[in-house]
C-alpha cells in the first residue's frame, strides 16, 4: 500500500526540538549524499494536514537526482530517498499538536526569536483553526 501524504506536513524529532515545514513532497524527498548519510531517520515523525502521525521506521535512497546527481547550484550529490513509515497511524488533535510546537518553540527559543516575537508566534499558532494553518505559519 502506497502512503500518500496530504501536503504541508511537518517533519518532527524526537530527540532534537527543531520543527520543519514541507510544503511539497519533493522537497521532503530531496537531500544531498553526505547528510542522507548522517541523519538517523527513525528519530523523526511525519504530520500531515489532517493530524495523522506517521512514524519513519526507515529512509532509502530511490535515485540520483538531475544529471547523475549533480546540480551547480547545490552542495554535494542530489539525492531522491523514500521512508518506510511505522503500519500505526495516530490521527493527532490540534490542540496537541499546537502544545507540542509551543513547548518545542519554548525550547528552541534563539532560533525563533531571530525571525518573531515568541509571544505573538504562540499567540498565533494557539489560535489556529487547522494544521495547514499552523504549518503555513512555520514555513
Amino acid at each position: 500500500m502506497e502512503l500518500r501524504l496530504n501536503y504541508p506536513v511537518l517533519l518532527l524529532s524526537k530527540s532534537n526540538n527543531r520543527i520543519y515545514v514541507f510544503t511539497k513532497e519533493k522537497d521532503l524527498k530531496s537531500t544531498n549524499e553526505e547528510l542522507f548519510g548522517k541523519i538517523n531517520y527513525s528519530n523523526y515523525y511525519v504530520v500531515d494536514e489532517l493530524g495523522l502521525k506517521y512514524t519513519i521506521n526507515n529512509a532509502f535512497k530511490v535515485k540520483n537526482c538531475g544529471l547523475f546527481g549533480f546540480n551547480p547550484f547545490l552542495k554535494g550529490k542530489q539525492i531522491l530517498i523514500d521512508f518506510e513509515f511505522s503500519s500505526q497511524i495516530d490521527k493527532l488533535l490540534l490542540d496537541t499538536i499546537k502544545q507540542e510546537l509551543v513547548q518545542r518553540i519554548e525550547q528552541d527559543k534563539n532560533y525563533w526569536k531571530l525571525n518573531w516575537n515568541i509571544q505573538e508566534l504562540e499567540a498565533k499558532i494557539i489560535s489556529s483553526k487547522t494544521f495547514k494553518e499552523i504549518y503555513l505559519l512555520l514555513k
